[in-house]
């Protein structure tokens, strides 16, 4: 489906380029109620019937590098940082989008969506010491199991144990200053710390390995009863402080936005099989169909 909807507007599915999965149904005028990229599906109608694309602001990109995190910032869309960054070195990250946004950002859709995330392990619980155990034997398993499937691992299916290989090799990683690990108190200290850096969002990572699941569920409402109103008390003065602040940025960013693209009125696709195989394509959709008609 992608191939068909991008060809009817001039566009190649595979243009190596950030935006181009939606910078262009996003420009259409009309605008589309879906768009597929790839295994990507964003469907507006099943939000709001009467909105289209243009309405959706909150393009995003998910970035596990700096360069990735500029290509964000060049398509002035959000980026939602995959990597565990400290908060002091974040604060550059941060300054860095936010500069890119503003001297090359050009908008892949109707809107400009300024915001930049990162991602902490957390485990909260009521004393330090129940929480840095919970956490010292379990977070590791995160990175040993993105590094056995994409580094250096040997899988066999249905036999190989990442949890006994984790457990055998000493339960490797630390505890970086990215995780939010230990009481509420030292959790909302780190808290602070990224929103000092200019971090606009934070996500957490709250099931580890094989913590218990009421271990996670204690993070998730111990964060959330003890930890998050005071953020989210002054959150609205701080948008609304972030948005005076960005006014003129965002708006010259979106004044660099491409025109729409008219739908050609003329196009047509014909059915796949017909479109693959000519007049001598396989019958398996006609005989299938046959089987149907007397249902």
């Amino acid at each position: 489906m992608t191939r068909i909807r991008f060809k009817g507007f001039g566009v190649s599915p595979s243009q190596p380029h950030l935006g181009t999965p939606l910078e262009h149904p996003a420009n259409l005028d009309p605008a589309p109620r879906s768009v597929n990229t790839l295994s990507k599906t964003i469907t507006c109608a099943a939000f709001a019937p009467d909105r289209d694309l243009r309405d959706l602001r909150e393009f995003h990109a998910a970035c596990s590098r700096r360069e990735t995190i500029t290509r964000a910032a060049e398509s002035a869309v959000g980026a939602l940082a995959f990597q565990f960054v400290d908060p002091e070195n974040a604060s550059e990250v941060v300054e860095d989008y936010y500069t890119t946004l503003a001297t090359k950002g050009v908008p892949v859709g109707r809107a400009v969506n300024a915001n930049i995330s990162f991602v902490s392990f957390a485990v909260c619980a009521r004393t330090t010491d129940v929480a840095v155990k919970r956490a010292q034997e379990n977070v590791g398993f995160f990175t040993y199991g993105a590094k056995h499937y994409g580094v250096n691992g040997v899988h066999k299916p249905g036999v190989t144990s990442l949890w006994d290989g984790f457990v055998g090799d000493g339960r490797p990683g630390r505890l970086g200053a990215s995780a939010s690990v230990g009481t509420p108190d030292d959790v909302r200290e780190v808290f602070l710390r990224f929103e000092k850096a200019g971090v606009d969002q934070l996500s957490l990572i709250v099931h580890h390995g094989k913590l218990l699941h009421e271990a996670a569920m204690e993070t998730i409402e111990l964060i959330g009863s003890k930890v998050l109103p005071d953020f989210v008390e002054r959150d609205e003065q701080a948008s609304t402080e972030k948005q005076a602040r960005l006014a003129d940025v965002i708006q010259t960013v979106q004044a660099r936005a491409p025109q729409p693209r008219a739908v050609d009125s003329e196009y047509t696709f014909s059915a796949p099989a017909k479109a693959w195989g000519g007049e001598q394509a396989s019958t398996e959709i006609l005989e299938a169909l046959r089987g149907l008609e007397g249902n």
